[in-house]
């Protein structure tokens, strides 16, 4: 079986950036909406989202969990958000 998979990369420059532009937390919204982007093409059946960000940072950690909050609450089953935490092991994992 051929499986077709997106991958999405945040870092946390990704998260630096809405702040500056923002100065409000608009980074659910904009993962969501990179959601919606993808259900939009037909031929790719899983996507994951990987969520390389610093989580020294408690601010960054923060975010992240709220963030991953709303994303379950969304019960997408062709999505999977891989936190920092699980990251290694995940790709440990697949060989």
């Amino acid at each position: 079986m051929n499986w077709k998979v997106g991958i999405q990369i945040e870092a946390t420059s990704d998260i630096l950036e809405l702040k500056k532009k923002t100065r409000e937390l608009t980074y659910s919204k904009t993962i969501k909406s990179k959601i919606t982007d993808f259900k939009r093409i037909q031929d790719i059946d899983f996507y994951l989202i990987l969520f390389c960000i610093d989580l020294t940072n408690k601010g960054n950690e923060r975010i992240l969990r709220i963030l991953l909050s709303d994303l379950k609450e969304l019960n997408e089953l062709k999505f999977l958000f891989i936190p920092p935490e699980e990251l290694v092991s995940f790709f440990k994992d697949l060989n």
